[in-house]
C-alpha cells in the first residue's frame, strides 16, 4: 500500500502531465484519449512496443514522449523500442552512425504484430482498441492508451529474476507467471533483452544529434518471436517456472553489449492467431545483475 505521502506525489504528477500533454495536443488540434487518473497498485505493468529508426526525425520526438510516460508511471511501464528493417530510409541508421540497431528479430516482431504505413509508431499491450483498424497506434494515442491499461487488473503475475556470472558474460534468467484466474486459451511467454543509455547518431527535426541517448533499444530475442508456450489451460495460482542461460555477446559476436546497461523483458500473451488476437496479460523488466 502506497503512503498518503507517494499518493499525493503520483497525484501531482499525473495533474502535471495531463497539463502539458493537453497544451501540446491543443496547439495541434489533434483528438486524442482522454488520460485517467492513475492509482499506482505495483501490480500492473504496461507493455509498450515502439517501431522507431535513428534516420527518422519525428522518432526524436517520440523518444521525449517515452521518456515522459516513463517518468509518471516508473515500473508500471514497460518499454521496448525495436529498430527493424522496414523498407524505408527513415529505419536506417542516421549518416555517420556507430551503430545500427536494426534486428532480424525485432522484424519479425514487427511483422507478427503489424505492418505500419510509416513510424514511429507502436502497440500498447498488443490490444485492440476500440475503433482502431489494427494493433499499432500513432504517438498521439500512446498516453490515453496506456492509461486505460495500466487500471485493468492483472490477469497474471509476472517475476523475473537473474543471476549473472560476470566472467563467463553468462545470465541466468527465471520467469515465474502465476494465474490470478483460470485462463483458457494459447498463452505464451515471451523474453528480450533491451538495452539503455546507448549514445550515437539520432536525426531530429533539428538537424542531426550526435549524443543522442537511445534507451529501450531491443538487442535480442531469448525465446522464439511469437513466445514459448505455456499452455492452454492455466489455474488459477499455480505458478509456471521458465529457466533460460543465456550467453551475453562479445565484440566478435556483435557486442559488445554494456552489462551495467542491459535489462531483461519478458511478457505473457494471451494468443487467438485466427482471430488476430495477441494480447499481453502482463510484463515485466529487470536488471541484467
Amino acid at each position: 500500500m502506497k503512503s498518503v505521502n507517494m499518493e499525493k506525489l503520483w497525484t501531482i504528477k499525473v495533474l502535471f502531465y495531463s497539463i502539458l500533454v493537453g497544451l501540446t495536443f491543443t496547439s495541434c488540434q489533434e483528438v486524442v484519449n482522454p488520460i485517467p487518473s492513475f492509482q499506482p497498485d505495483g501490480e500492473r505493468k504496461v507493455l509498450m512496443e515502439e517501431i522507431s529508426g535513428a534516420n527518422c526525425a519525428p522518432c526524436a520526438d517520440a523518444a521525449q514522449e517515452l521518456a515522459n510516460l516513463q517518468a509518471l508511471y516508473g515500473e508500471n511501464l514497460v518499454i521496448v523500442t525495436m529498430h527493424t528493417f522496414l523498407a524505408t530510409p527513415q529505419a536506417r541508421p542516421s549518416a555517420g552512425a556507430t551503430y545500427d540497431f536494426r534486428t532480424i528479430d525485432g522484424t519479425e516482431i514487427l511483422d507478427f504484430i503489424g505492418v505500419p504505413i510509416g513510424i514511429p509508431i507502436g502497440s500498447v499491450n498488443r490490444e485492440l482498441f476500440e475503433n482502431e483498424p489494427d494493433l499499432l497506434l500513432n504517438k498521439t494515442q500512446w498516453a490515453g492508451f496506456i492509461a486505460q491499461e495500466i487500471t485493468r487488473p492483472p490477469e497474471v503475475g509476472l517475476n523475473i529474476t537473474s543471476d549473472l556470472e560476470v566472467i563467463n558474460r553468462v545470465v541466468n534468467i527465471d520467469v515465474t507467471v502465476v494465474p490470478n484466474q483460470d485462463i483458457s486459451g494459447d498463452v505464451r511467454l515471451t523474453v528480450l533483452f533491451t538495452e539503455d543509455n546507448i549514445t550515437d547518431k539520432q536525426l531530429s527535426s533539428a538537424g542531426v544529434i550526435d549524443d543522442f541517448k537511445h534507451s529501450h533499444i531491443m538487442r535480442s530475442l531469448i525465446t522464439p518471436f511469437d513466445g514459448q508456450s505455456l499452455g492452454t489451460d492455466l489455474v488459477n495460482g499455480k505458478a509456471i517456472t521458465k529457466s533460460f542461460r543465456v550467453s551475453i555477446p562479445t565484440a566478435d559476436e556483435g557486442g559488445p553489449w554494456d552489462i551495467s546497461q542491459l535489462n531483461i523483458v519478458a511478457y505473457a500473451s494471451l494468443n487467438d492467431f485466427d482471430k488476430g488476437v495477441k494480447r499481453v496479460l502482463q510484463a515485466d523488466e529487470v536488471k541484467v545483475q
